[in-house]
């Protein structure tokens, strides 16, 4: 396993939003990705049994996942593990910002899921500033990550700046809201006198100490769009999930 490269130092990384939070131990000593060996497998049968692993499948087979990968705030590193095993892929970049994440948990959920260890390069980092050359990745990964930025859109320009013309952003496990979900919230509001009339206001909460954001599916595309990618949305019964992937132009 190679050691772990510093983006930002250890000292500094509570100045992160919620990085307070994910580094606290004891919260994740509670969590099913908390694992003691790599013969616990907790973490594997949670995968199957939740959809997060034929989710993720899903995603990176509806794409040309390639070359150089980097997966961002890839947690304990089960998307890195299943990337490292595709013949396509020649290195994942690890970046997580919870550090016994990246150091304690990384190398066990590694083992356990099979991945090769020697493309993965596991790095304690911000996703704001990525510490690699321009045009430098083929495929970037975001499973169960993007709705945790604080700013989207500064995360998203980080992204275009390192990905190569013609590579792909790949977004997956995010929060949707849709039209049902819109609703039941001004029901609620409206039997409690308490309506609202800006969905941005009431639904892009900043405050969570999780860092849970929810977005329409046209900020998504929005995005896409604004940075002139080609993108598609693949909706799934998987864990009623969506799916985004664009292409750099």
């Amino acid at each position: 396993m190679n050691e772990i490269e510093y983006w930002i130092k250890e000292k500094d990384v509570n100045t992160l939003y919620t990085a307070e939070y994910w580094n606290n131990i004891e919260e994740e000593k509670q969590k099913v990705w908390w694992i003691e060996s790599e013969k616990d497998l907790k973490v594997k049968k949670y995968l199957k049994s939740s959809g997060l692993e034929e989710e993720f499948e899903l995603a990176v087979n509806s794409c040309n996942v390639k070359g150089n990968v980097l997966d961002l705030a890839a947690g304990t590193c089960w998307t890195s593990a299943l990337l490292s095993k595709k013949k396509e892929v020649d290195k994942v970049d690890s970046v997580e910002f919870s550090h016994h994440r990246i150091d304690k948990l990384a190398p066990k959920t590694i083992t356990l899921l099979d991945g090769d260890s020697s493309k993965i390069n596991r790095i304690l980092g911000s996703f704001y500033d990525i510490k690699r050359s321009d045009d430098y990745y083929d495929t970037i990964i975001l499973s169960q990550a993007y709705h945790h930025a604080q700013y989207p859109l500064k995360l998203f320009h980080e992204c275009d700046r390192v990905l190569k013309k013609g590579g792909s952003i790949v977004i997956i496990g995010e929060h949707i809201i849709g039209f049902k979900r819109v609703f039941r919230r001004f029901i609620r509001k409206f039997i409690s006198g308490k309506l609202f009339t800006n969905i941005h206001e009431e639904f892009y909460n900043h405050s969570n100490p999780l860092g849970d954001h929810s977005y329409l599916v046209s900020d998504y595309k929005f995005t896409f769009y604004a940075y002139d990618y080609d993108y598609k949305v693949i909706s799934s019964n998987i864990r009623n999930s969506t799916i985004f992937i664009g292409k750099k132009r």
